[in-house]
């Protein structure tokens, strides 16, 4: 992404500084690979290894889809294939090697949670919490598991609460209190990062990083925003004093969208827009601009949204009712490859 914004104003969303790029290639899409001209139904019920409610979903470029659920203590992987089958990983089988020039105790650990997952091309990583409540960046290469980077100051004030990793290898850890732990060039920081102008209980929440721009979600009660890393401080983008949080956020190629628990703010053509009709998006995942994907999260609701360009729409062409589902996450490998789960089970969408 470039730093390159335009300050506008917005019905209940404030842009204050510099952000995504203005999209030249934004068209509204055709719809047509959903399945709307051709009338194949491409959305697919799959099952759940033990009926498991899962949460988060992160897609391998190899065909491998990696979920968790049960607050961390579930791990799925999808095989590879059309007909792949999800199944289950126990975590106590997994050992995890620490590098032998890393000064920790031990050499190899298992972790009591999986808090997130992300990755790049076939490689998936993983937040770890440890049993001694050691936070942890852990690694699955094919099936060899290794651990990246681990806490030396265990505690819950250190603990991780957010992932998000680069198609060019990147790391980025968020902790609440806006610290960050990072993989760039070669080399790990831990760095405590300021940010100014909130109050103390102004926590962090959700994170989103491309190769040179990182960008995190914060609350504290009833304001919301949208900060930018700049070196050693956060910079403020995006403020909403009626959201109650950012709970999503995604981007390509200089477009952005950020999506809360009263809205969506999408940058296309030129200017940030509002839609408050979406009340609740929890996850978003995208394979362009004009073909990005929303989960709400809420109870009750069985219905997801896409973005084509311009407007938001209900995806209901195609998709197997699932009564009383609550779609919690999206994730995918293209346009024709994408992945939506939940606590009734799990949708891919395939052509």
């Amino acid at each position: 992404m470039s730093p390159s914004w335009c300050a506008s104003v917005l019905t209940s969303w404030v842009l204050l500084g510099c952000g995504l790029d203005e999209p030249s290639d934004v068209a509204a899409d055709d719809e047509s690979d959903l399945g709307k001209a051709d009338g194949v139904v491409k959305w697919h019920r799959e099952a759940a290894a033990n009926g498991a409610a899962l949460d988060q979903v992160w897609g391998a470029s190899d065909g491998r889809y990696f979920a968790l659920g049960n607050e961390g203590k579930v791990l799925q992987v999808r095989d590879r294939g059309r007909l792949g089958t999800w199944r289950a990983r126990k975590l106590t089988d997994i050992h995890a090697e620490i590098d032998a020039d890393a000064a920790y105790e031990t050499t190899e650990i298992s972790p009591k949670r999986l808090k997130a997952v992300s990755g790049h091309g076939e490689i998936a990583v993983f937040l770890a919490e440890l049993d001694a409540g050691q936070n942890a960046i852990l690694e699955l290469d094919g099936e060899q598991w290794s651990v990246l980077w681990a806490d030396p100051q265990p505690g819950p004030d250190r603990g991780l609460i957010a992932l998000d990793v680069t198609d060019a290898g990147a790391i980025y850890a968020l902790r609440a209190d806006w610290s960050l732990v990072s993989f760039t060039e070669g080399d790990w920081r831990d760095a405590e990062i300021q940010i100014a102008d909130v109050g103390p209980t102004f926590e962090a929440g959700t994170l989103w990083a491309d190769d040179g721009t990182v960008l995190a979600s914060g609350t504290e009660f009833y304001r919301s925003g949208i900060y930018r890393l700049d070196d050693t401080r956060w910079v403020a983008e995006i403020t909403n004093q009626n959201t109650e949080s950012f709970r999503a956020l995604w981007g390509l190629d200089g477009f952005g969208i950020a999506a809360g628990n009263d809205g969506v703010a999408t940058r296309a053509n030129g200017a940030w827009t509002a839609d408050d009709e979406l009340s609740t998006l929890r996850s978003l995942w995208g394979s362009r601009k004009t073909n990005v994907y929303g989960v709400s999260g809420v109870s009750g609701d069985n219905t997801f949204h896409r973005f084509n360009g311009y407007t938001w729409k209900p995806v209901v062409h195609g998709v197997p009712v699932a009564a009383a589902a609550r779609w919690m996450a999206v994730a995918g490998r293209s346009a024709s490859d994408i992945v939506v789960v939940g606590d009734r089970g799990i949708l891919h969408y395939r052509k």
